[in-house]
């Protein structure tokens, strides 16, 4: 059955799985996400001194859309299982990711201050969850509350 959960998942897959067989020499997959991606060389990763076709941060952006994926397709076990404590920190976190990469473009960018193909993956990461979680959302909001978040109740 047809679930844009499984869609975003599957998309995701296909774009990391691409970058990986670019390193074999296919060089479409370049031109394909030349489209989508700067490909810069100092800020992608190389696997045996070959460069993926996808920037650090677009490989964390697609692996943030499969995490966000298989998170939301089980929800109901995860959600279970987590603190409501957590459940907020993941919020939190989710919000970090658009200040860490606004002080990167902003603040360390200008000032040519690298912080590394570590730090732009990770970031990639909260970004795709982040929109995987939009996507999710408007497609249906009744069903795709991230979190099952309730308000808190004061004194």
């Amino acid at each position: 059955m047809f679930t844009i959960r499984r869609f975003i998942g599957a998309y995701g897959s296909i774009q990391l799985a691409l970058s990986f067989l670019a390193v074999l020499g296919i060089s479409s997959i370049y031109i394909l996400h030349d489209a989508f991606c700067h490909q810069q060389a100092d800020r992608s990763f190389h696997i045996t001194g070959e460069q993926l076709s996808l920037c650090a941060r677009c490989m964390g952006v697609y692996l943030g859309l499969i995490v966000a994926a298989v998170i939301q397709s089980h929800a109901t076990i995860i959600h279970s299982q987590l603190s409501p404590l957590l459940k907020r920190n993941l919020v939190i976190i989710m919000a970090l990711s658009f200040v860490i990469l606004a002080g990167e473009k902003y603040l360390l960018e200008p000032s040519n201050i690298d912080v590394g193909n570590i730090a732009r993956f990770v970031v990639g990461i909260g970004l795709g969850y982040c929109l995987a979680i939009v996507v999710f959302f408007l497609w249906d909001p009744k069903e795709a509350n991230p979190f099952k978040l309730k308000p808190i109740k004061t004194k």
